[in-house]
């Protein structure tokens, strides 16, 4: 069991450039996502973001996340 942190989720959010180490990252996330977890700590920080993303005028970044955020969440 792993317990993913918000540094780790973000780290595959619409708004990155990806890198191949991101790329190995995401293919091993689908290889154990039965194993993983993700706490309220990392929900409330991420909707935290997306919120600020909002408040500071970003709006098409801002549902882009949520949209991406809304498939993590449907997972865990």
């Amino acid at each position: 069991m792993y317990l993913l942190d918000t540094n780790v989720v973000s780290l595959l959010a619409p708004s990155k450039r990806r890198t191949p180490s991101d790329e190995k990252l995401a293919a091993w996330i689908v290889e154990r996502s039965s194993d993983l977890w993700l706490s309220v700590i990392t929900s409330a920080e991420i909707e935290d973001g997306i919120a600020n993303a909002k408040r500071t005028g970003a709006t098409k970044k801002a549902g882009a996340l949520a949209e991406w955020w809304g498939e993590i969440r449907h997972y865990y």
